[in-house]
């Protein structure tokens, strides 16, 4: 979430977050796809190895975040409609995983798991509490998670 209610120590956690995931990129573990957003997705970075999460890293230092609002609704959609665009071109996903930080509280009502087959949710709503989060996630097989 890049809305302008995530500065502050919601901002730090959140990037704390994503910095393990580029870690995990470092060590091999992993391949990330980074994707900020309000009001819309921005367009996704990608780092695939240690060279590319070094880079992520410090754009991350350098600010992420552009202020506008909030819509997880769809920004989960435009998440999983790039993972099935990349699957549909041939691109060899496997076990996808979309992870949501947001201060935000509503605009995951009416998320279903229908909405994102074959993507593992997670939620982490930062310093508030988001029930519709934590069971969209929930209902993935992810993690939901209040009060981050």
């Amino acid at each position: 979430d890049g809305s302008g209610s995530m500065s502050g120590s919601k901002h730090h956690k959140a990037t704390g977050i994503v910095m393990n995931r580029l870690k995990a990129v470092m060590a091999g573990d992993a391949v990330v796809w980074v994707s900020v957003f309000d009001t819309d997705m921005s367009e996704p970075a990608y780092a695939d190895d240690e060279a590319s999460a070094k880079e992520l890293i410090k754009q991350f230092k350098g600010g992420n975040f552009k202020g506008g609002g909030t819509d997880i609704k769809a920004a989960v959609k435009a998440a999983h409609g790039f993972i099935d665009e990349k699957m549909k071109s041939g691109e060899a996903l496997w076990r996808p995983e979309v992870v949501v930080l947001t201060d935000e509280d509503h605009s995951t009502d009416g998320l279903r798991k229908a909405d994102v087959p074959g993507t593992r949710m997670h939620g982490f709503a930062i310093e508030r509490k988001n029930p519709p989060l934590v069971r969209f996630a929930h209902s993935t097989g992810g993690v939901g998670i209040e009060n981050f």
